[in-house]
């Protein structure tokens, strides 16, 4: 079952939305915009055509939540609801004919799901699924671990009395039941590894239960919120496909409770679960997400498209189709995740210093240790070399409403180079590189003082040894011998593994602000 296109007249918020062209290869329709943009509300309009009205009927009491419009001027609700002319949907290949194809057409997930844990008090037989309603609208609560455990363990009982081959061991038919969750949930969550055993004892409070790490038997309900959400989706899609084998699975805020790791990859795994002939929609604003989807995407051009919510006034007709995954689309799409966070996030001022790019950058990591105190909403940032400093600084400047400060060490410029750097608008180190600050005699006296208290001999010798090592012009081996020195003239047991984390973790958080070093390195970075 796949979707071809929908038509919303005086539903909820839309006053006429029309979605189309939507093709018949895509498998993932992915909904982006922001909150109250009306994504949820079309999967109302989904879940309410598909299963409200052909479970129960539309519920009266609450027909003014899916009315735009009221009967008379002081808005009491309407009491009719004909979806026939509000919700049309219209499907690739044949559509619903009757009762049952209507129930399965639609499967939809709301974006409140939580089940904290997994108990089975009694064992009874658990009917159609499909017969089963759930909830009613987008903004109720939508559990389904626990209906999912009884439903593993009913389908499971009878499948081994009545249905299986005679042949199959204990262990295979345990393999069968919960391989495909299994298997899912390992590639999620490989470090540490969690790994579904088995469901437990269903005649003694049974209950999922894991291998995490070195931990047996670990329960459902030990594991973290983004764990459980995960685990929540894999499991619905793995048992509700059994018999929703021709539908359209609506998942509204897939990625609630996780990181953008795990959001990335769980994606994946939810589109390879469903069959072929099936479809999954997504309705998101999660940057996680969108990116697996644009890698799907790459990866499988057709399968995925994009329906973008963002900027549209639905008092008036609307008219949404596919949206080109060009540089345009994608930078509107990271715009709508980045503008509330970054006034939240985004320092005031950012310095890209020297020094390797990303988490490794020692110069970056050094800066932010030294000045964190003084200029907390000052972020300095390693981007390698001065050209990709200064390529870093244009699209920085793109992005973040923040000043950008570049910094480079003054190596061995001249005096008219330096102050031509300056007359740039860049901040230049007076000193060669910042190891000279890291490695000032101040500081120096500062770690011999902590380690050894006022011991003037220790402070000369190893100051000794630094002005012999700096005849060598070599940093990193003059780092090395001060870091041994420290180890076994000092006593210094966690003194780093190597010259970098000595620098980092030893000697950085020595220097304070009441040092003439610190105040010489602020003034270079920050001005008068």
């Amino acid at each position: 079952m796949k979707i071809k296109s929908i038509r919303l007249r005086d539903f909820k918020r839309f006053t006429d939305l029309t979605i189309s062209e939507l093709p018949e290869t895509a498998k993932l329709v992915v909904l982006v915009g922001p909150n109250g943009s009306g994504k949820s509300s079309v999967f109302d309009a989904l879940h309410g055509k598909a299963v409200v009205r052909h479970h129960w009927g539309w519920q009266t009491e609450k027909l003014g939540y899916w009315n735009k419009k009221y009967s008379s001027e002081d808005k009491e609700e309407v009491s009719e609801f004909d979806d026939s002319k509000k919700i049309i949907i219209d499907f690739h290949g044949s559509p619903p004919s009757d009762s049952l194809s209507w129930k399965k057409s639609i499967y939809a997930r709301s974006a409140y799901r939580n089940d904290p844990s997994v108990k089975l008090d009694n064992l009874s037989r658990v009917g159609n699924m499909i017969d089963k309603p759930r909830f009613a609208r987008m903004i109720e609560n939508d559990v389904t671990v626990n209906l999912n455990y009884q439903r593993l363990v009913s389908d499971g009982l009878e499948e081994a009395f009545e249905k299986s081959d005679h042949k199959v061991t204990l262990g295979d038919f345990r393999r069968q039941l919960i391989g495909d969750i299994r298997e899912a949930i390992c590639r999620l969550f490989k470090d540490p590894l969690l790994d579904l055993n088995s469901l437990g004892s269903p005649l003694n409070k049974g209950s999922f239960r894991f291998t995490k790490g070195t931990a047996k038997k670990f329960l459902y309900e030990n594991l973290s919120g983004g764990e459980k959400a995960a685990f929540d989706l894999v499991l619905d899609l793995v048992v509700k496909r059994r018999e929703y084998n021709d539908t359209v699975f609506c998942i509204d805020e897939p990625e609630a409770h996780m990181g953008l790791r795990l959001q990335a990859l769980l994606l994946k795994e939810l589109c390879q679960l469903i069959p072929d002939n099936c479809q999954l929609w997504i309705a998101t604003h999660s940057v996680g997400m969108m990116r697996a989807a644009y890698d799907l995407e790459q990866t499988d051009p057709g399968k995925v498209i994009f329906l973008d919510f963002n900027n549209k006034s639905f008092d008036k007709p609307v008219v949404i189709k596919p949206s080109k995954i060009d540089r345009t689309t994608w930078e509107e799409m990271h715009q709508l995740v980045l503008e509330d966070l970054a006034a939240l996030l985004a320092p005031d001022k950012i310095v890209l210093c020297e020094g390797a790019h990303g988490e490794d950058g020692l110069d970056a990591q050094c800066y932010n240790t030294i000045f964190n105190q003084e200029y907390p909403n000052t972020l300095f940032v390693s981007t390698g070399g001065k050209r990709q400093g200064a390529n870093y600084s244009a699209v920085i400047k793109a992005i973040v409403n923040a000043e950008v400060v570049l910094l480079r060490d003054k190596d061995n410029l001249s005096d008219r180079e330096f102050n031509d750097e300056i007359a740039k608008g860049k901040r230049v180190l007076r000193l060669t590189k910042l190891e000279d600050y890291l490695l000032d005699d101040e500081v120096l006296n500062a770690l011999c003082k902590k380690y050894v208290g006022e011991d003037e001999s220790k402070v000369n010798e190893l100051l000794q040894l630094k002005q012999e090592k700096l005849k060598e012009k070599d940093i990193k081996g003059i780092v090395n011998d001060l870091r041994m020195w420290t180890i076994n003239h000092l006593g210094v047991n966690d003194a780093g593994d190597n010259h970098h984390s000595f620098l980092r973790d030893t000697i950085t958080p020595l220097i304070k602000s009441d040092m003439k070093i610190y105040q010489l390195l602020k003034k270079d970075i920050f001005g008068d």
